[in-house]
């Protein structure tokens, strides 16, 4: 429910308060209501800015939240940075920050040490979290009932 009639902070707050779970679900709707129906592309922008929408080699899973493709690039770029033949690149190192605060659980250490080891090869991680996409979507609804008129966000009914 839709209650910042300026703005579309308190959509953003529910998404980044609910992002977990929406990223560990296989298929959302999101339901927004709303007194008019002038938000509702922006609410759609802003649904797709935080959560794109994969391409079909893209995957996403609980292990892969950013999609197995990202993980696969934090696999590549710290085995650069563990080798220490050559510095990591601008990209790699970014990677590396941002993977060090997702790639975390024994699951990663495990998958980590297996494709160091080549037990496992990129096509086999793919292969593993390739069932488990994500589907979110937004549907937009406008309540036909005004705010109460003494409320403090009351704007009156278009």
């Amino acid at each position: 429910m839709d209650d910042g009639i300026e703005t579309l902070g308190p959509l953003w707050r529910f998404l980044l308060r609910h992002e977990q779970l929406l990223r560990s679900l296989p298929s959302s709707e999101i339901v927004y209501v709303a007194e008019t129906k002038r938000h509702f592309v922006d609410a759609g922008r802003m649904l797709s800015h935080a959560f794109p929408k994969l391409d079909p080699t893209t995957v996403a899973a609980r292990e892969c939240p950013r999609g197995v493709h990202h993980f696969l690039s934090y696999l590549e770029a710290r085995e650069v940075f563990e080798e220490g033949l050559v510095s990591p690149t601008f990209e790699e190192s970014n990677i590396l920050a941002e993977g060090a605060s997702i790639y975390k659980t024994a699951t990663h250490d495990d998958l980590v040490n297996a494709w160091m080891k080549d037990d496992i090869t990129d096509e086999g991680i793919v292969a593993r979290y390739s069932e488990k996409r994500i589907n979110i979507s937004i549907r937009g609804y406008v309540i036909s009932a005004a705010f109460p008129q003494n409320g403090p966000k009351y704007r009156g009914v278009e």
